[in-house]
């Protein structure tokens, strides 16, 4: 793992303080898994010409096929080759998935929405997941929702940034529901044109999650502290997001350094 340093998430970021108390080792591995993850899904956030996303998409699918049976380019899928070749077909099938979504109309209904959620990010969070000691059944699935949930949460808080991607995270019964259309939240100027949208998506997500963690026991929590960690900050950031009005195309409020500290030593610790 020589790569190691590129690959760490910076000290600030969620995944930071969710991996901090694994082993050296374990925590390469889930650096290296949460990079490669995040390397793709960023793509259509990152581009603002939907042709370039594209082209970006077709060179990451080229090169993770090339991954399988040649010396791979980028530092990240060199690492995936060396250390965990077993996944190099799994981030095929995500960059696929990604160029999909690109331009893709909203799915119907929340149920929709968990369908689309986990053909993005459930194979790669089963990864984490083993990375990180493994997990019973019934955990994973409740892993997996607090997994989706998760994206869903940093999503609209991040809204102003996330709606230049592929998917917006809102099922177009949600959107229906505000009297609103895809391109209005696309192209929105302010978050008083979203109405009520953004609170009560920001409320109903703050409760799932609570919910969802609620379903595993303290031990459970402190053995997948990866996954809890992240949906605890979530919580932080949603609370904020409330506390300041919902005003998340004007600005983006997060939970400090210390703060995410102190919910990963929480976790750790106390579950």
């Amino acid at each position: 793992m020589s790569d190691a340093p590129d690959i760490a998430p910076p000290p600030g970021a969620d995944f930071h303080y969710a991996s901090l108390y694994f082993a050296p080792r374990t925590r390469a591995r889930l650096h290296l898994i949460e990079a490669l993850r995040r390397e793709l899904l960023e793509i259509p956030e990152s581009c603002s010409d939907r042709g370039v996303a594209h082209i970006k998409l077709a060179w990451w699918r080229e090169e993770l096929a090339a991954a399988a049976d040649t010396a791979p380019r980028h530092h990240l899928t060199r690492a995936l080759r060396n250390t965990s070749p077993d996944l190099v077909a799994a981030f095929r099938e995500l960059a696929e998935h990604v160029a999909g979504g690109l331009g893709a109309a909203p799915p119907a209904d929340d149920a929709a929405l968990d369908s689309v959620l986990d053909t993005l990010h459930a194979t790669p969070v089963r990864a984490l997941v083993e990375q990180a000691g493994g997990a019973r059944d019934a955990e994973l699935t409740t892993l997996l929702r607090l997994a989706r949930l998760v994206e869903r949460a940093n999503a609209i808080a991040a809204l102003r940034r996330h709606r230049d991607g592929g998917w917006l995270y809102l099922s177009r019964a949600t959107l229906d529901s505000h009297g609103l259309t895809p391109d209005q939240v696309r192209h929105a100027a302010r978050s008083s044109e979203l109405g009520t949208l953004v609170r009560a998506q920001a409320t109903h997500l703050a409760g799932a999650l609570e919910d969802a963690l609620g379903e595993l026991p303290r031990q459970s929590r402190r053995r997948q502290r990866l996954v809890t960690t992240l949906a605890r900050i979530a919580q932080r950031r949603l609370a904020l997001t409330l506390a300041d009005g919902c005003a998340v195309l004007e600005r983006r409020v997060d939970p400090t350094p210390v703060a995410k500290l102190a919910v990963a030593w929480r976790t750790r610790w106390l579950g």
